[in-house]
């Protein structure tokens, strides 16, 4: 069994997976009351009762970013966690990492992922044809960087198209665990380093 950990997306989310399929997932969602690291405890000590998971595991996946940096930083941190621990592989997947799973069916082609995640950020990551990857965290003050998508081919989004764009750009909706469970056999599990957690911020040195 595999344990994956989404906490890029609006609400985090615990799932498991076996060969290439999910068994279980279980959102974590936050309150004013509580928080993440008052929730992914008790939600992980569930799965692992209910499935024996900690017998079974065999990997750890975790999302990277962008998104949430307090959400990023609590997901990273319990799974490394486990991983130190128990000595499970682990495999981090950042923006960048999702839009290189969809790179060789769009060749030649400008793609770019438009990411809602926890306490309502929005974060757009493209890359066009011999360019590097970019960024855009959008705000009310920053909204004419949007231009800089006009000649965009595909936006994924993993919860609501972004209504700020031509209407010619073609938008699909991109389920982040099911596209990690499908690509599994990519993840990079050699490399503790690109599990930093990623943190955009339209002030650059901060970046």
């Amino acid at each position: 069994m595999n344990l994956l950990l989404d906490v890029m997306s609006p609400i985090p989310e615990f799932s498991v997976f076996d060969e290439n399929k999910i068994i279980i997932s279980i959102k974590l969602p936050q309150t004013q009351e509580k928080k993440l690291s008052d929730t992914i405890i008790p939600s992980y000590i569930k799965i692992n009762k209910d499935l024996n998971l900690q017998k079974n595991l065999q990997s750890l996946v975790v999302t990277t970013g962008p998104g949430s940096f307090t959400a990023i930083r609590v997901g990273v941190s319990f799974m490394l966690g486990i991983h130190y621990s128990k000595n499970i592989k682990i495999a981090g997947v950042s923006s960048e990492d999702l839009l290189n799973f969809e790179l060789p069916k769009n060749k030649e082609k400008n793609i770019g992922m438009f990411i809602s995640s926890a306490n309502d950020q929005q974060i757009i990551c493209y890359k066009k044809v011999n360019q590097n990857y970019n960024y855009i965290k959008i705000e009310k003050n920053n909204l004419n960087e949007l231009k800089n998508l006009n000649d965009l081919n595909i936006l994924y989004f993993n919860d609501k198209p972004l209504n700020l764009i031509k209407n010619n750009i073609k938008q699909n909706n991109y389920v982040i665990k099911d596209n990690i469970v499908k690509n599994f056999s990519k993840l990079n599990f050699d490399n503790t380093d690109v599990l930093k957690p990623i943190y955009i911020s339209n002030n650059k040195n901060l970046n």
